[in-house]
């Protein structure tokens, strides 16, 4: 990448020459954030602003904390290379050496090393483990089913209210994993009356007549249902 490529190059030196601000990027995937973020990483360190050991990169998975933490340290591989001045060649060097007493991590181990840290003042087992993806969804589906089964045992009316509207339990997952998606969200909950669909039954009894009537009797048959008058053409 050089100067001469992007027209927002200034905003991109201000992340590896402004090291006493705080900066938010926002920027599409492939656009070289995380380049910035590991140029500003070993420009802290060149510049005595950071060690490694007081510094923290987070990432939403583990694949890309890993290859954040490969790009890092190749990073200061070449500018340990290139480095004349002694100073920050020594420190360039002993952050390689400290290298893993820098975190690279998920969101989620930065914040079990915190809590493990102070567990019985966040009111956890000090033996507690975060659980990856796949535990997640696993956890999720188990508790699910067994919300479901306490229902049926406990208060079956509930799944009969159900019925009458034609919603299966089964339906109401989606709305179930996005609650646990955004247990921040509040949603909105409100009591109101079943509608009165007899003007939609009297149209639809219409529209059924309709097409009995147009419909090539030979190829065509109507199968009644539970429902008088709802048809499956066959």
């Amino acid at each position: 990448m050089t100067d001469a490529v992007f027209k927002d190059n200034k905003a991109r030196r201000a992340i590896v020459d402004d090291l006493e601000s705080c900066i938010l990027v926002e920027a599409g995937a492939g656009s070289g954030k995380t380049y910035s973020l590991v140029q500003r990483m070993v420009a802290l360190v060149r510049e005595n602003s950071c060690t490694v050991d007081r510094m923290a990169a987070v990432t939403f998975t583990r694949k890309a904390a890993a290859e954040l933490k490969g790009r890092f340290q190749v990073e200061l591989e070449k500018t340990l290379a290139r480095e004349a001045d002694a100073d920050k060649k020594g420190r360039l060097d002993r952050a390689l050496s400290d290298l893993d007493r820098c975190f690279l991590g998920t969101i989620h181990s930065f914040c079990a090393l915190l809590l493990r840290e102070r567990p019985i003042e966040a009111g956890l087992d000090p033996d507690f483990e975060e659980l990856d993806d796949l535990e997640d969804a696993l956890l999720q589906e188990r508790v699910w089913e067994d919300y479901l089964n306490g229902v049926r045992a406990a208060a079956p009316h509930l799944l009969d209210d159900l019925s009458k509207i034609d919603i299966d339990a089964r339906d109401l997952k989606g709305c179930y994993r996005n609650l646990m998606a955004y247990p921040d969200v509040d949603i909105a909950r409100e009591d109101v009356p079943a509608p009165d669909l007899a003007s939609v039954r009297t149209r639809l009894n219409g529209l059924l007549d309709w097409a009995d009537a147009v419909l090539p009797a030979a190829s065509l048959r109507v199968v009644g249902t539970s429902c008088s008058r709802c048809c499956a053409w066959l």
